[in-house]
């Protein structure tokens, strides 16, 4: 292997010139010289074709309108990255340039992104998606239903493409029943627009041949699906007087005519599956049909059944014999009737006569005159019941009454020793601060009273607890220290 020297002057034209080298060497070569001098370049471009591998690492496109560089970018350092790679977005990217060797590609290990805006594809992409939007080609509402059980459907796709030989897989498995006609044109190119159209106006030709229309092809870069991108084909699509199916690349995969069929699927896979109904659903389905429908006949057979043995019963009750045995059993029940009936009269009427002796009895003369007497009785003893109860209370209410007469009456409480003391005019006084100096008052005994008249002027006594039986000899004294009393019967 060959290794530039730079003290030697010798460069690597030389040495190849003096031996030849393989190609892991050349790519070697090459890849030491690009990493030397292009460790922190920077580029900027659209990105297409963004991958994330199952390692974690991204994988993704830059490209401008004449050239276009692979950009790898490892796990380690995209866990740090500012912005996630979207196709159609403008991006500047940092890193080191080199080889990978195994493809002898180009490439740009990314070591820092910066968003730069949207590139000019998905500009375009946009545009063209609200122009087309604003006419109502992407309107939900003039999107069809498919058929549940479609007899006939047109396939348009490459005839050599694996998503067909998908397709045809999952149809033959799920519902061999389904008739398939391919429409066979390219998917990706310039003139692949043109033949789209192609087909979708060939399959409206004969509409009425076909229940449904599948467009569908593998996954791919974005540019290889540009071609669902083009206005002629959606406006194609759209246009369709059969219902269709747009099955375009993969899930993450969306373009415009997936917006203009009237139903997507994510996978040439999932619009089989869509279009094509499962035979062991369709199986059970018909079982479920077969068990209602023997339900339904056994439901109307059961009826017709009942119905003819009913014939079957009348015609057998209208023989001569049998209708004899029945009149002579009708004859029998008839005379045993008629004698239970008999007995059951009896008996009623003579139970009638002992209902009506009793009742004759029971009005007697005799009888209500002796209940009348005790009716008498019983209310005489009551109503001296009752007097005696109301004599009782009012001399019971008379005696509380005389009580209490007796316990309010003045005269109790002068009897005790008090004396009632009022004033000229016949005004009771409660109070010495209600007398004057040289008043005339009048002193009410229980047995009498005086005249009195105030010699001193009126202070305020604490009175002494004296029992009761002093009470008049104090009261002497008091009426000889204040007072001159001039004694009178009252």
């Amino acid at each position: 292997m060959y290794s530039r020297n730079p003290a030697s002057g010798s460069t690597p034209a030389a040495a190849s010139r003096q031996q030849t080298l393989s190609v892991r060497q050349l790519l070697s070569l090459a890849k030491s010289m690009l990493e030397d001098s292009f460790s922190g370049a920077w580029v900027e471009g659209e990105v297409a074709n963004f991958k994330l591998a199952a390692s974690g690492h991204w994988y993704f496109s830059l490209k401008d309108q004449d050239a276009e560089l692979k950009i790898a970018m490892f796990r380690g350092r995209n866990l740090y990255a500012s912005v996630r790679p979207e196709n159609g977005m403008l991006l500047r990217v940092r890193g080191r340039v080199t080889v990978f060797e195994a493809r002898g590609e180009l490439q740009l290990v990314a070591e820092q992104l910066e968003a730069a805006g949207a590139g000019a594809a998905n500009l375009q992409f946009e545009a063209l998606k609200a122009k087309l939007a604003a006419e109502g080609l992407f309107d939900p509402q003039r999107k069809r239903s498919l058929p549940v059980f479609p007899l006939r459907i047109a396939l348009i796709s490459s005839s050599a493409g694996a998503a067909v030989h998908d397709f045809l897989a999952v149809i033959a498995r799920r519902y061999p029943f389904l008739e398939i006609e391919i429409w066979p044109c390219l998917m990706q190119g310039e003139s692949a627009p043109a033949q789209i159209v192609e087909a979708l106006l060939g399959v409206a030709l004969h509409a009425q041949r076909y229940q449904i229309v599948v467009l569908t092809r593998g996954g791919g870069a974005a540019q290889d699906l540009a071609a669902f991108n083009e206005e002629s084909v959606v406006r194609a699509l759209a246009s369709c007087p059969v219902p269709t199916v747009s099955a375009i690349g993969h899930e993450i995969d969306v373009t415009l005519s997936d917006f203009a069929a009237d139903v997507r699927a994510a996978t040439p896979t999932a619009a089989a599956e869509l279009v094509g109904v499962d035979q062991r659903l369709l199986q059970q389905q018909l079982a479920q049909f077969k068990q209602r429908l023997e339900q339904r006949l056994q439901q109307r057979i059961e009826p017709l059944s009942q119905r003819l043995d009913y014939a079957k019963r009348l015609l057998d009750a209208r023989s001569p014999m049998l209708q004899l045995q029945a009149l002579q059993q009708r004859l029998l029940r008839a005379n045993v009737e008629l004698r239970r009936r008999l007995l059951v009269n009896i008996g009623d009427a003579q139970r009638r006569m002992q209902t009506l002796s009793l009742r004759l009895l029971a009005r007697s003369p005799e009888r209500k005159i002796e209940g009348l007497q005790r009716q008498l009785q019983h209310a005489g003893a009551r109503l001296l019941q009752v007097q005696h109860s109301q004599l009782l209370q009012r001399s019971a209410r008379l005696t509380q009454a005389l009580q209490l007469l007796q316990s309010l009456n003045p005269t109790r409480t002068l009897e005790r020793g008090y004396v009632m003391v009022r004033s000229e005019t016949g005004q009771v006084l409660s109070s010495a601060a209600q007398t004057e100096f040289g008043q005339h008052l009048a002193l009410q005994f229980a047995d009498g009273s005086v005249r009195v008249q105030v010699q001193t002027p009126a202070q305020a006594e604490i009175p002494s607890a004296a029992p009761e039986t002093n009470a008049p000899a104090k009261a002497k004294n008091r009426r000889s220290d204040g007072f001159k009393a001039n004694k009178e019967k009252g």
